[in-house]
């Protein structure tokens, strides 16, 4: 018996020493130079194994990159058009507002162009009123340029107005003549004031100036400063309850009323009913 078992394992160890790779085979097979071959050939075989699998690796690398490239370009692109739709929904056109005046007129005439100076504007109005409006109150306005700024249109007329009155009074203000059934005109300048008692005191200083200011425009036939109707003085006048000014000529006719119609609006006229109509268009404005 035991030489039995000694026979089996020299048979085990037999079979073991016989088991050998391909790679042995091959070696042991081959030698020399074509030893050498073989084995460059496999190794190369090795190299481009593991090469394509790194080129399999980074290849996945860049297409997940180029997928994440374009999920971000989409999101980005995404809430851009949603930003714009949002603030295009959130903006609001802003109606075309077309001056209209301080209060409602019968009728708005052209006169021109605005020209900062001082004897264009007054002929322009001149010559609006020769071409006899329609009866009622019309305005007068500038072709290129309605309303010009309050500032603007004092600095074109040159008027001499104290700086109490001129500080307190709005954006622009309007001009024009007043007709009545018998076609008689009246010139006006109606200001709209921030209504505090500068403005009403400013307002009375005008005085001083107004016939040199305002003379051309409303008719007032003097020729020099030393005429005896520029030493007329303004008096006390009331007209619908309304206490204002006014400067007679020497037949007592109105050269010029100045009157504060409302709190927030001054009036210059020589017409009594061109003070009654432009009053009661500023109460309907309210």
């Amino acid at each position: 018996m035991p030489e039995e078992k000694d026979d089996i394992l020299i048979s085990q160890g037999a079979q073991k020493a016989s088991i050998r790779t391909v790679d042995q085979d091959v070696s042991r097979a081959l030698s020399g130079a074509s030893a050498q071959i073989v084995r460059e050939a496999l190794d190369l075989d090795r190299e481009k194994t593991v090469f394509k699998k790194e080129g399999s690796l980074a290849s996945n690398k860049n297409k997940l990159w180029l997928a994440l490239t374009l999920i971000a370009l989409i999101t980005i692109t995404g809430l851009a058009i949603w930003t714009i739709q949002k603030k295009d929904k959130s903006i609001t056109v802003e109606p075309v507002i077309i001056y209209s005046g301080l209060v409602t007129y019968d009728q708005t005439k052209t006169i021109g162009n605005f020209e900062p100076k001082s004897s264009i504007l007054k002929k322009q109005i001149v010559d609006a009123k020769s071409e006899a409006p329609a009866i009622g109150l019309t305005r007068f306005r500038f072709v290129n340029i309605d309303p010009v700024g309050t500032n603007d249109l004092l600095k074109a007329f040159d008027w001499k107005l104290s700086p109490k009155f001129s500080s307190g009074l709005e954006t622009t203000f309007d001009f024009g003549v007043y007709t009545d059934t018998e076609q008689k005109q009246a010139p006006f300048i109606l200001f709209k004031t921030i209504g505090t008692d500068q403005s009403f005191l400013g307002f009375s200083l005008w005085e001083d100036n107004i016939l040199f200011d305002l003379g051309e425009i409303f008719n007032v036939n003097a020729q020099t400063a030393l005429d005896p109707i520029y030493q007329k003085k303004f008096v006390n006048i009331t007209i619908e309850s309304h206490d204002g000014r006014i400067l007679y000529d020497a037949d007592n006719n109105p050269l010029m009323i100045m009157i504060f119609v409302d709190e927030n609006h001054a009036l210059v006229t020589n017409s009594k009913e061109a003070v009654k109509e432009i009053l009661k268009r500023v109460i309907l404005k309210k």
